[in-house]
């Protein structure tokens, strides 16, 4: 859960090629749509995205799905991507065993946003200087529902997730961001994927508006048993958020 977005350039600025951790939501992915907390964890395989400029000038193709946040972007700056050749590699998906998901949608937009603000961006030794509130506002605004009277944009909190790394703590309305380690000894975390994948652009879509002011107990018990080391609190509180989500039919 260490895991954070890296990247890598050329000298001449020519090509990069950025890998972005997976992302799993441990409490919180309803509560979230409503600019409430979240805690997203990150993990390994890693997505990677390449970019190098296209010196024939052949106008690339939308590698993404048309209807999802960076199909969107790419679209509304075709111009600025146009002049790459993009590649998406997602160690996540398999033809025969597995439909993908873990974050693939939300790491093309962070792939997509990261490398079109290069345009203007400043490189110091390797770090970049990344305005991640402009990407969380392109993101939510890339990722609204075309029927403005039906569905949520997505909250965002999968996407700082992955811009940063290990365990988080997003609540969008307070302004609060906070990342944790691992804290416990008596426990472990292990994620086991069902194989089911609903695409998250069409889940949010389906989704009008949804009472979620019932997960807050239960979620703000699973940070302040992080914050405090207490597991079995933690546990307490994921077994109450399981059954909130269970009785919601979500």
């Amino acid at each position: 859960m260490d895991q954070r977005m890296n990247q890598h350039m050329d000298q001449h600025m020519d090509q990069i090629r950025l890998r972005i951790p997976g992302k799993c939501f441990l409490v919180g992915e309803y509560l979230a749509l409503n600019g409430g907390p979240a805690l997203v964890f990150t993990n390994k395989p890693m997505f990677e995205f390449r970019a190098a400029l296209d010196h024939d000038q052949k106008k690339e193709k939308n590698p993404f799905h048309p209807l999802s946040p960076a199909g969107h972007f790419f679209l509304a700056h075709e111009s600025t991507f146009s002049r790459y050749q993009l590649s998406w590699k997602d160690p996540y998906f398999d033809a025969t065993f597995s439909k993908g998901g873990w974050g693939a949608s939300s790491a093309q937009f962070l792939a997509l946003h990261f490398l079109f603000q290069l345009q203007d961006q400043l490189w110091i030794e390797g770090e970049n200087i990344s305005d991640l509130h402009l990407m969380l506002d392109d993101y939510r605004f890339f990722g609204r529902p075309k029927d403005t009277e039906k569905g949520l944009p997505p909250s965002g909190a999968d996407l700082m997730a992955q811009a940063k790394g290990g365990l988080c703590y997003f609540d969008r309305l307070d302004g609060k961001f906070q990342k944790f380690s691992w804290p416990f000894l008596d426990i472990g975390l292990a994620v086991i994927p069902t194989g089911k994948k609903i695409p998250t652009h069409e889940h949010l879509q389906e989704l009008n508006s949804i009472q979620t002011e019932s997960f807050e107990g239960s979620v703000k018990k699973v940070y302040e048993a992080l914050r405090t080391v207490n597991s079995l609190t933690f546990v307490e509180g994921l077994s109450e958020f399981s059954e909130q989500l269970r009785q919601k039919a979500l």
